[in-house]
């Protein structure tokens, strides 16, 4: 009989796939985008296949797989294809990416187990407790030995015992599952509340529980976090509890949400848009939209009519947004638009949540889907339209792990393979999508007026030199202008947006005597001030210790904090108005779970009076009783080493303007800022998107900056700055050598030199489009070296990073 082989990737740090031989039992059912566990360094692991095939070599000997995990294909062959391409783009193992594709409920996970092999019994007395542990049972998980042992011990005598061959491990896959959540109620043998509590008087957390349900009869488990199972158990066995599971109910998905449906009808500007776009989506050709409109201009109501059409298609649809923010702002919109027919994607949806939606949308039932940059790799069936709201915005790019894709781009590649339309929306269009719309790349559309017809809010700068000169401060959080313009909008009855685009109090505490600073000793950063709770924080790898009430160094107690951050602005209102309910919301708020969706619908429905947050406030959302909008620090990121730095701070301000004005009210804008003449600022306040723009494009022209070229960093890092540099000068020789007219700058000290204890140098590599059109010779140059031999000596040395396409350069 003929002989079937399967080719196998592992999401381990490894560009090669692994062929193997099928079974004669499950030939008939391998597929790829299966799941398979298959031998691999002595032992066995989970794998994906990739590919199906009978091109056997006869001079190496092949191994079998062990067993098949799915019976059907999980990734559909265009998702697999990709998700190939994705790996290739981002230079990142195929098995790694793979990964990303199954949620991590449906996860298989390994433990490790051992069991006796042989007994060494007096023979061999070297590591006797540990072989007394592993023979007094069955099998032992290693979990169940890190419990008794000594890490180094066990480490060294599992290896010890293993090659000798006394011990053999066993590996054991098992589904991770779903998070369930049981309720735990009072049992009805329960009578006198005060012999219960006398009887528990030794057990304060068991008296603690009871007396909870006592007040409230029953609760949630997952809301009790010190509720342990030695406490459940115990009251169980006492007969006072009992706890029951909770049935899984796919409704209360939508419960925080509330359903908003309206009757719309497109301006002529919005319906020649839609009728362009609709077209396309018709005809069944990949075409990418640049949806350039001002804020207020309709976008969303393109988007929902673009969806419905699609669907009527059986096309499926995916729309991605920027912030979890976003997307729960507009869930209620489109809950009332589509009903059961759309599904919400992010990170933090509960564990059974996460799993129901994915089975929905892989099955089909579910062909709409709004989502964070994570929504691309579901498997949507039939997928054929694809929006990106705020195109522009950095969160698409995933950093911190691999691979470090941006969802902007990455949907290209996913509809090139469906055939798929395209839009990108924006009223601040990034630099590199203006660049594709001139050369053609892009189909650009414009809505150049506000669906509404209310006039353009009155915009006032206020220089904060000459604010601080004049009260005779140098830190004055609120001008007089603004306070006067809250005072006046609070009085007609109207709401507030302030913008301070730095959490925490203040941005560090400063000794008057000596100059004293306190610094995290992990990262090269100062602590910030927070007062809720209260402590000094490091924002990058969160050491924390509690703020001194006298000068560690000189034991002064002059100690004063300058700058202001949400907690700062959102104090210093509530003692000025009083009366006004004032809410925060930024990173530390949100999270917590449902306050972001909370938040926003108080304040959609007018019990939030004024709203204090980061950015997350700045884009996206749609309050009509908005009356004035207030930055106040518009310089927050301009002075930044990043030739970014000036679009990122005009695109907020640009962004938050654009919060006022939504309904029939016009509106004003306050922007306080020390740098009124910065052109960030200067033609943010003024909306002259096309004279910045020009400004900024000249610029990146002469340094060759995307979007006129490609770029890609190689970041060194290790506990020893020595041994980064020295790893960082070999890989910088290495690039040098093959070059192949890429230019490279570096290794230099990263702007941001240590972090988590790890001093990093950083290689700048840029190509030029002229030359490199689609970046090939660029990531041709960083395969070479992330494939070679150097690679994989000086990897085990310190932590490389490459990173293509970065968005940030610190």
């Amino acid at each position: 009989m003929s002989k079937i082989c399967v080719d196998v990737v592992f999401p381990i740090p490894l560009f090669n796939y692994f062929t193997y031989l099928v079974p004669e039992n499950l030939k008939e059912l391998v597929k790829p985008g299966q799941r398979v566990i298959a031998p691999i360094k002595n032992t066995s692991s989970l794998g994906f296949i990739i590919r199906v095939h009978q091109e056997i070599r006869e001079d190496i000997e092949l191994k079998h797989i062990v067993d098949l995990i799915d019976t059907q294909p999980l990734i559909q062959e265009e998702l697999l294809e990709f998700l190939t391409r994705l790996s290739e783009y981002y230079l990142t193992p195929l098995g790694k990416v793979l990964n990303l594709a199954f949620p991590k409920e449906i996860k298989v996970v390994k433990n490790r187990r051992f069991i006796l092999q042989t007994d060494p019994g007096e023979k061999d007395t070297r590591y006797s407790d540990l072989v007394s542990e592993i023979r007094g049972k069955q099998s032992v998980s290693l979990s169940s030995l890190r419990k008794k042992f000594n890490a180094e011990y066990l480490k060294h005598g599992l290896l010890y015992l293993k090659r000798n061959g006394y011990v053999m491990e066993v590996p054991f896959f098992k589904e991770r599952g779903t998070r369930k959540d049981f309720w735990v109620e009072l049992d009805g043998n329960i009578t006198s509340k005060d012999e219960i509590l006398e009887k528990l008087r030794r057990a304060p957390r068991q008296r603690e529980l009871i007396s909870l349900l006592l007040e409230k009869k029953r609760v949630r488990k997952s809301e009790i976090p010190w509720l342990t199972p030695t406490i459940l158990n115990s009251l169980m066995e006492k007969n006072m509890i009992k706890v029951t599971e909770i049935p899984y109910a796919p409704e209360k998905l939508w419960s925080q949400y509330d359903a908003k449906r309206k009757e719309v009808i497109l301006s002529r500007e919005q319906a020649a848009v839609f009728s362009k776009i609709k077209e396309n989506l018709r005809e069944g050709d990949y075409r990418c939209f640049l949806l350039h409109g001002v804020t207020g201009s309709g976008k969303t109501e393109i988007y929902i009519k673009l969806a419905k059409e699609a669907l009527k298609m059986d096309k499926g649809v995916l729309m991605l947004v920027p912030e979890i923010t976003l997307t729960a702002h507009f869930a209620g919109r489109f809950r009332g638009e589509f009903g059961d027919d759309v599904a919400i994607w992010h990170s933090n949806l509960p564990s059974q949540d996460r799993l129901y939606i994915w089975e929905q949308v892989r099955t089909g039932r579910k062909k709409f889907v709004v989502g964070a940059r994570s929504a691309i790799f579901l498997p949507i069936k039939k997928l054929g339209l694809i929006i990106v709201d705020e195109e522009q915005d950095t969160s698409f790019k995933q950093d911190g792990i691999d691979p470090r894709y941006n969802a902007r781009d990455a949907v290209l590649f996913r509809a090139q393979r469906n055939s798929a339309t395209v839009v990108l929306g924006s009223a601040t269009p990034s630099m590199e999508s203006i660049y594709n719309a001139i050369r053609g790349k892009f189909v650009k559309l414009n809505l150049e007026r506000k669906y509404s017809g209310v006039a353009l809010p009155a915009v006032h700068v206020v220089d904060m030199k000459k604010e601080c000169k004049e009260v005779r401060n140098t830190d004055v959080l609120f001008s007089s202008i603004l306070l006067k313009k809250i005072d006046e909008t609070l009085s007609r009855g109207q709401q507030i947006l302030l913008l301070q685009n730095r959490r925490g109090f203040s941005n560090f505490i400063l000794c008057l005597n000596c100059g004293w600073v306190p610094q995290c000793p992990n990262c090269s950063i100062t602590l910030t001030y927070h007062k809720n709770p209260l402590r000094l924080l490091c924002h990058y790898c969160g050491y924390h210790i509690p703020p001194p009430s006298v000068c560690p160094r000189c034991n002064g107690t002059k100690i004063v904090y300058p700058g202001s951050g949400t907690e700062k602005a959102e104090e210093q209102l509530r003692k000025t108005f009083g009366n006004v309910k004032i809410t925060r919301l930024d990173i530390d708020t949100a999270r917590q779970r449902g306050f972001t969706e909370r938040t926003l619908k108080s304040f959609g429905k007018g019990d939030i009076h004024v709203l204090v947050g980061t950015q997350i406030i700045a884009k996206g959302l749609d309050f009509p009783n908005v009356g004035l909008v207030g930055v106040l620090n518009a310089d927050i990121g301009l002075n930044i080493p990043d030739f970014r730095a000036r679009e990122r701070v005009f695109r907020l301000l640009y962004q938050v303007i654009g919060r006022v004005g939504r309904g029939d009210i016009p509106g004003e804008v306050v922007i306080q800022t020390f740098n009124p003449e910065n052109i960030a600022v200067k033609y943010a306040a003024q909306r002259s998107i096309k004279k910045f723009y020009n400004i900024e494009l000249s610029e990146r022209l002469q340094l060759n900056y995307p979007p006129f070229s490609r770029i890609a960093t190689v970041v060194v890092s290790d506990t020893n700055p020595d041994k980064a540099e020295e790893v960082a000068s070999n890989v910088r020789d290495f690039l040098f050598k093959n070059r192949r007219g890429v230019e490279i700058t570096g290794p230099g000290q990263a702007p941001i030199f240590k972090v988590k204890n790890r001093f990093r140098f950083m290689i700048l590599l840029k190509s030029s489009k002229q030359t490199d059109p689609s970046g090939r010779i660029l990531r041709g140059l960083l395969k070479q070296f992330s494939i070679s031999g150097l690679y994989n000596r000086l990897s085990k040395r310190s932590r490389i990073v490459i990173d293509v396409d970065p968005q940030d350069m610190l």
